[in-house]
């Protein structure tokens, strides 16, 4: 037996009131659909419904965490290839968050990338300031060959 027209409306209202800010009603339609494998929510079964409610409101938590796990800041004075490794690492936990469906799941993961995200910009200032030290080293020796030769 599938949904009535009563759970259907409430399924639409739901869709409706968390879709008000972003618009994002077919984000919303297509995590039931998959979640369930059925063309249209409509043919979701009546013991289905309950699962349906939490899934969409899973949605709304799913967009925020994503936001949140969105970079902060990735130093402007890297080299490229580093600022690419990290913009894709965390991309690819942007990527993981979307495909969660339960809200423990996603809290998990955006602990998870936030400890990622803070060792990796320690990593990229241990970098940076390991090439400082290089440079400073390599300046003291030009100085020292400089005085030598004159």
């Amino acid at each position: 037996e599938t949904i009535s027209p009563a759970q259907q409306r409430s399924i639409q209202e739901l869709v409706s009131k968390l879709s008000i800010e972003d618009k994002a009603y077919a984000k919303r339609y297509g995590a039931i659909k998959t979640h369930f494998k059925v063309a249209k929510y409509n043919q979701l079964l009546a013991s289905q419904f309950d699962e349906a409610i939490e899934i969409l409101q899973g949605v709304v938590v799913e967009q925020k965490a994503i936001e949140q796990t969105k970079p902060q800041g990735v130093p402007e004075n890297m080299t490229m290839i580093n600022r690419t490794k990290i913009e894709t690492a965390l991309l690819a936990v942007d990527a993981a968050a979307s495909r969660c469906n339960e809200i423990q799941e996603v809290e998990r993961l955006f602990e998870v990338a936030e400890e990622a995200q803070k060792t990796a910009i320690k990593a990229l200032y241990n970098y940076r300031r390991g090439a400082v030290n290089a440079i400073n080293t390599a300046a003291f020796h030009a100085r020292n060959i400089s005085s030598k030769i004159n």
